[in-house]
């Protein structure tokens, strides 16, 4: 029955991603599961400003995407994250840079059975930071 769920409200448009409330995992962890696992997708988003790390950590942990490092180097901010959906022994891992100019840039791993499903939920997660206007604007300081 919960199988008919994810395929109707996939059809809808929704990204079906039920994710645990607390994912764990530990700091060599993840580091080794990035080492190893491939990039499952990369995505570039123009958000409207830049976002404080605050802002972006707690955008993120109310989508229970949790932040495990982050920082910045030179002009980059530079972010990752992981979560786990639900009932699953695996992780969905991102690293995510936000440029000087903005420009989100998202990239994937996992091994979760989801984790295709990671790119998407979380271009959705970071929708209240990208601008209204489907153009980058340019030319403003």
């Amino acid at each position: 029955e919960m199988h008919d769920d994810d395929e109707e409200a996939a059809e809808d448009g929704d990204i079906v991603l039920l994710l645990e409330e607390d994912p764990t995992i530990l700091p060599e962890r993840f580091q080794s599961k990035w080492a190893h696992l491939p990039v499952l997708g990369t995505v570039q988003v123009q958000l409207e400003r830049l976002p404080t790390t605050d802002q972006v950590e707690k955008l993120l942990s109310a989508n229970r995407v949790i932040c495990l490092a982050s920082g910045n180097q030179g002009s980059l901010q530079r972010y990752y994250f992981y979560a786990q959906s639900a009932g699953s022994e695996g992780h969905l891992l991102s690293e995510c840079m936000i440029d000087v100019q903005a420009l989100l840039s998202i990239t994937v791993k996992g091994d979760d059975r989801n984790a295709m499903r990671f790119i998407p939920y979380l271009e959705k997660a970071f929708l209240p930071l990208t601008t209204s206007s489907p153009t980058p604007q340019k030319g403003s300081p």
